[in-house]
């Protein structure tokens, strides 16, 4: 097939999308920057200039009909990385006692029951690690107390999530939750 100077051009500037289909939104569908790939798939006559296009939220548009994002897709991303800083500033929860830091994650807290347990055992004392990595000996009351702080240092931080979350989910615009930090 020859090519029309106009294509050429594009092609030798890398400024060109040859496409499937157009949708009615003006969103291009499945493409390639290939001649070659576009003349085996039968698209070599379907091409826009690259620079006649602009990206979208959900793929490519021929320039000014690009999608915006909807607002719940922005609000539901938002949400996922709130999660996941909370999952971060989870696992490396401290909390201070007895003038040392102790772990306060998931794995810190299942170990502190284990460790509550031996008292209904008859354990009088138990040994625990600090984040300092010193071996502490505690008894029964003073598992509790460390065991206390732990559990309200997690509320707080649930807390916090909370309070974050309702408030993103208040958003009425996107500066709105652009504005959430965290």
């Amino acid at each position: 097939m020859e090519k029309s100077e106009e294509l050429q051009n594009l092609i030798d500037n890398n400024n060109v999308y040859f496409y499937d289909k157009i949708r009615e939104d003006k969103r291009i569908v499945r493409f390639t920057e290939s001649y070659e790939v576009a003349e085996q798939l039968g698209w070599a006559d379907n091409y826009v200039a690259i620079s006649e296009t602009e990206e979208g939220y959900d793929g490519v548009y021929l320039k000014g009909y690009a999608a915006e994002k909807p607002l719940s897709i922005s609000i539901d991303e938002k949400h996922a990385e709130f999660k996941n800083e909370l999952k971060k500033r989870r696992e490396s929860l401290k909390v201070s006692y007895n003038n040392d830091l102790f772990d306060a994650s998931e794995s810190a807290q299942n170990n502190m029951n284990t460790l509550m347990g031996l008292f209904n055992l008859g354990a009088k004392t138990v040994q625990i690690r600090s984040s300092n990595e010193a071996t502490r000996t505690l008894n029964q009351e003073q598992c509790t107390e460390l065991s206390l702080i732990m559990v309200n240092a997690v509320q707080d931080l649930y807390s916090q999530y909370w309070n974050i979350k309702d408030a993103l989910y208040k958003c009425k615009t996107l500066e709105e939750i652009e504005k959430l930090d965290w």
